[in-house]
């Protein structure tokens, strides 16, 4: 019996407590469906002030995404030199006329032609020492005409002379150091700069001679050292092998070739047929300041109107004595 009363007790008490439970419960849901509900609202408000922009910043990445893929696939080697329409008249002589022509990073350029044909002139004009009368020069992606010698050169141009040059009484390690100075304006600097550039160029043991006391080959080893010393990207190479016998010639062809497996690209005027074209990628042909052909070096050479103009039937066919 008593058992009874305290199972029924026991129900009495959870059934209570349920409706307890139930009723405090009746008083809480509608604030906290409220709670939920505005929360719901905010996050949905505040959500639908961020998507736009939320989709205009994704689709502006995926587009610029797309865009630097396909530029990547579409783009053609990059240009590092673009000569377009360049003309210079000396009086009455058309030095150079309409000249265009390009050249890629890390590429070798032959200009040759005939004396006259107006290549040193080209020179000149690339590297700021003449005025072109017409046309466009873009160096790196930006335009110098205009600009002086020395500001192009600090932008990665340099140039050797075909007439060699130095400042007679000063070293060799000083004759280079003048040229490392155009990036490196301290002293200490330009020197080990002019050091390095020596000992590229097979200078070495001459570092402490006066310049004056060089041979021709010394001389134009000088030179393209100096040019080296400003630490071009392009390197405009004027018959740095002009006056050389065949073994001092073989010695420059290899230096050029390091050089330019170093990362510097070359534009180089040569009358040595042997040396341009085992140097050369591309070939560029001129004849009274206008380009003749343009093309691989085998292609050039047997081209018509170049061994005609230039080269001579004697080069395609040589005699056998």
């Amino acid at each position: 019996m008593r058992l009874r009363e305290e199972a029924q007790n026991m129900r009495l008490r959870e059934e209570a407590t349920t409706q307890r439970d139930r009723h405090s419960g009746s008083r809480r849901r509608p604030d906290e469906r409220l709670r939920e509900e505005a929360t719901t609202q905010r996050e949905r408000h505040s959500g639908s002030r961020r998507r736009p922009d939320e989709r205009l910043r994704e689709e502006a990445t995926t587009q610029r995404d797309r865009h630097r893929s396909s530029a990547l696939r579409m783009t053609p080697p990059a240009r590092l030199l673009e000569v377009s329409g360049i003309s210079k008249r000396f009086g009455g002589v058309q030095a150079v006329r309409d000249l265009s022509f390009d050249m890629a990073r890390g590429e070798v350029l032959g200009l040759i032609g005939p004396n006259g044909a107006g290549k040193t002139t080209v020179f000149h004009l690339l590297s700021g020492f003449l005025p072109p009368d017409a046309g466009t020069i873009q160096f790196d992606g930006r335009p110098i005409v205009g600009l002086k010698p020395h500001a192009i050169c600090r932008l990665g141009l340099a140039r050797t002379f075909q007439i060699v040059r130095p400042f007679p009484h000063l070293s060799v390690l000083d004759n280079v150091r003048v040229g490392a100075l155009a990036r490196r304006p301290q002293m200490a600097d330009a020197r080990a700069k002019a050091r390095a550039v020596i000992d590229q160029v097979g200078l070495g043991p001459k570092a402490g001679h006066a310049a004056a006391g060089l041979t021709l080959a010394e001389r134009k080893r000088l030179e393209l050292a100096r040019a080296l010393a400003t630490e071009p990207i392009l390197l405009l190479l004027d018959e740095v092998m002009a006056g050389l016998n065949p073994t001092e010639i073989e010695a420059i062809v290899s230096l050029i070739r390091s050089i330019n497996e170093a990362g510097v690209s070359i534009l180089l005027i040569e009358h040595n047929m042997r040396a341009v074209m085992t140097l050369s990628h591309r070939i560029a042909v001129l004849n009274f300041g206008e380009k003749l052909a343009e093309g691989e070096p085998a292609s050039v050479a047997n081209h018509p109107r170049v061994i005609e103009a230039y080269l001579g039937e004697e080069y395609v066919h040589p005699s056998a004595g």
